[in-house]
């Protein structure tokens, strides 16, 4: 007895029904494959297109003088488009079609994809002869525009089902995947024999027949199934095709040609991760992407040692970049850029960006790169960031350039004076409680050669005074004219600017007043030809 057999998660039904009689009673066979298996996309899933799928074969068996038979097989659309049916035919009038879930003569014209249609083939014998005909469906179809379907009875012909192809989809280069090709006998009554020859295997080194018994004759038993192994393994990324041929009795000698087709994946890129210490040793690792908070002036220290390829490969090169910085840093990179550990000094309030990406020992990139987000806000209650910019220094980040100088004066005291006057010749003044150094001042940079930046902290400022914020160009080192920035953070907000002060030599700014506890700000912006005279209130 016949049955049908599609790859794939759908049951799939041959009902043998008699109609005699003196006849055995009616009979029904149903077969339901319940297979599955991870998918992966190949080729196929990828094209818009339709593909019928039916039986090879419709086999009667035999039948008595009289005896009539009916077979309901199952047509599919198994492709990705619309399936156009334009005509059934029946070569021999033998036989008839109809279609058991269609009204009257109406017959099914258009398969949505993993749409089917059951189809009742009957059979009335007016003898014991053989008979043979076919079922044509002219459709759309791109590969076959006419499938044909063997019809017969009373013959105990061999018959044999097999997939058109194996598509292995995307597999790892370098890796394997192994598919089985079912053969199946679809005859009821003879058998059916498969010659896997070695002339006929596949000629590529990149697809293999696995199966012990690839020379020999395979017998197959009317219903009988047998596996062939069939091994893709892609040396490299790309597409790969080849075919397996074999010979079996039906119809005396048939070709079968298999398509074999497979895809290997692309390499998997490296991973970059940044491993960053701050000066209290605290850890970060952007794995590829973190936040660092830290303090201005903040040195840390980054390595790569943490990254990987994912195919084992060893990494081979590193790249490191520092892609963000705040206005008016000069800060880089303590390291080269193809060095295995790093550095960078936070120099001033703001935020900065350190990016890594690495190569494996096959060249390839990190598909993204590593990157840490630093972020660097001060946490005193008073902090005041000095920078300049003097267009006659060509390299202003070398040791050579011009000083300009931050002062931070306290209420009562007098301008470049100890001790209520915080600058390079007095770091850190004794305010406040005496003995105290929670609420003293500090200079923690005296920048003399150019650009800054120059910062002074103020934690616990005194009630009910007044502290002033001023520069003075130092020396000009002979570059003449620069331009300062002065920006103040109260609690860590930044709450004025005062951007691009033209100065000379000797100048004095007075840039702004703070009074504390309110926290009022006026901004003065007045400019002397040297430190003003006299007791600042």
């Amino acid at each position: 007895m016949n049955y049908i057999r599609l790859v794939g998660s759908l049951s799939l039904s041959l009902v043998v029904m008699t109609g005699c009689g003196n006849c055995q009673d009616d009979r029904t066979q149903t077969q339901n494959d319940d297979f599955f298996e991870p998918f992966s996309p190949g080729k196929f899933e990828l094209e818009r297109e339709p593909r019928l799928r039916a039986p090879e074969r419709i086999d009667f068996g035999i039948l008595e003088e009289g005896e009539r038979r009916t077979m309901i097989a199952v047509v599919m659309n198994d492709g990705r488009a619309d399936l156009d049916i334009s005509a059934w035919r029946v070569t021999n009038d033998a036989f008839t079609l109809d279609f058991p879930a269609f009204v009257g003569d109406a017959q099914p014209r258009l398969l949505q994809p993993g749409e089917t249609v059951e189809l009742a083939v009957s059979y009335s014998a007016s003898s014991a002869a053989g008979v043979r005909g076919a079922l044509e469906i002219e459709s759309n179809d791109p590969k076959k525009s006419v499938t044909t379907i063997d019809l017969i009875a009373n013959l105990a012909l061999p018959c044999l089902e097999v997939e058109p192809s194996l598509d292995f989809g995307l597999v790892p280069s370098e890796g394997s995947k192994t598919l089985p090709l079912t053969l199946t006998s679809c005859s009821e009554l003879a058998e059916t024999v498969v010659r896997l020859d070695r002339t006929g295997l596949p000629r590529s080194p990149y697809f293999s027949v696995l199966d012990s018994g690839a020379s020999a004759e395979i017998v197959l038993q009317p219903g009988e199934s047998h596996e062939v192994l069939v091994e893709f393994t892609p040396p490299s990324p790309g597409d790969y095709t080849d075919e397996l041929t074999f010979i079996s009795n039906v119809d005396r000698g048939t070709e079968h040609v298999i398509e074999l087709s497979g895809e290997g994946a692309p390499y998997t890129c490296p991973r970059a991760v940044i491993e960053a210490v701050g000066p209290n040793g605290q850890r970060v690792v952007a794995d590829p992407d973190a936040q660092y908070l830290g303090l201005p002036l903040d040195n840390l220290s980054f390595s790569s040692a943490r990254s990987y390829s994912p195919g084992g490969e060893s990494i081979e090169r590193v790249e490191w970049s520092l892609v963000r910085r705040p206005t008016d840093s000069g800060t880089n990179l303590g390291q080269r850029s193809d060095s295995l550990e790093n550095t960078l000094f936070l120099d001033l309030t703001g935020e900065y960006a350190v990016e890594l990406n690495v190569w494996n020992s096959r060249g390839i990139q990190s598909c993204k790169p590593a990157r840490l987000d630093l972020v660097a806000t001060p946490d005193e209650d008073i902090h005041i960031q000095l920078v300049w910019d003097t267009p006659n220094d060509p390299e202003q980040l070398d040791s050579l350039g011009t000083d300009v100088d931050l002062h931070l004066l306290r209420s009562g005291g007098i301008w470049n004076s100890s001790p209520w006057d915080c600058f390079w010749q007095n770091l850190e003044p004794d305010w406040g409680r005496r003995g105290d150094g929670s609420d003293d001042p500090s200079l923690d940079i005296d920048d003399v050669d150019g650009w800054g930046p120059e910062n002074i902290n103020l934690n616990n400022p005194e009630p009910g005074l007044d502290y002033h914020v001023g520069v003075h160009y130092f020396s000009d080192q002979g570059y003449g004219t620069s331009y300062a920035t002065v920006r103040l953070y109260l609690g860590g907000q930044l709450v004025d600017e005062q951007r691009r002060r033209r100065m000379t030599d000797q100048q004095f700014w007075h840039v702004l007043d703070v009074s504390w506890p309110s926290r009022e700000v006026t901004i003065q912006n007045a400019g002397y030809p040297t430190f003003p005279e006299g007791v600042f209130r």
